[in-house]
């Protein structure tokens, strides 16, 4: 029997990987937020003030993107049913599966897409994003915005270690 471990990573690595474009990107979505009556959905990573997930809400504005990803997080992580890839015989290695979504001006969880190495991972990831509480909306300029968040999931499956 082959042993599943799930491994998150969020928009945190690509939040640190472009940190230093972050404010020109910021910059950017500003002005174009000013010229336009109705913003367009803004990206997680640049975003002014990001959602507010369920008990991030005391925390200042820098704090709370990291509680937010913390608690998706765990929310996979309790929710994920990892002995999927048992039953779909997958080889050993990373797994990923990708969920787009949006968290709409209401602060629901919309828009979702899922791409994975199996019908069946993509339909779970789904499910357990679809269980996200509401959340408040982001905000840019004081007024709420759609979201756009990506949340990898990387599954690690191990080979039984007995046959090894």
């Amino acid at each position: 029997m082959k042993k599943i471990t799930l491994l998150l990573l969020f928009t945190l690595s690509s939040f640190l990987f472009f940190a230093q474009e972050t404010e020109t990107i910021e910059e950017e979505v500003i002005e174009v937020v000013e010229e336009e009556s109705e913003p367009e959905d803004i990206p997680f990573a640049v975003i002014e003030d990001v959602p507010i997930f369920p008990g991030c809400e005391k925390l200042d504005k820098n704090l709370r993107k990291m509680c937010m990803q913390n608690q998706i997080s765990k929310h996979i992580a309790s929710n994920f049913n990892t002995s999927l890839a048992n039953e779909l015989g997958l080889s050993s290695g990373k797994k990923r599966v990708y969920v787009i979504f949006k968290i709409d001006k209401s602060g629901n969880i919309v828009d979702l897409k899922a791409r994975g190495p199996h019908k069946r991972l993509e339909m779970e990831a789904l499910r357990v994003v679809k269980l996200l509480p509401q959340m408040v909306p982001g905000k840019l300029r004081g007024k709420p915005v759609g979201v756009k968040y990506t949340l990898p999931i990387i599954l690690l499956v191990e080979g039984d270690k007995k046959k090894e």
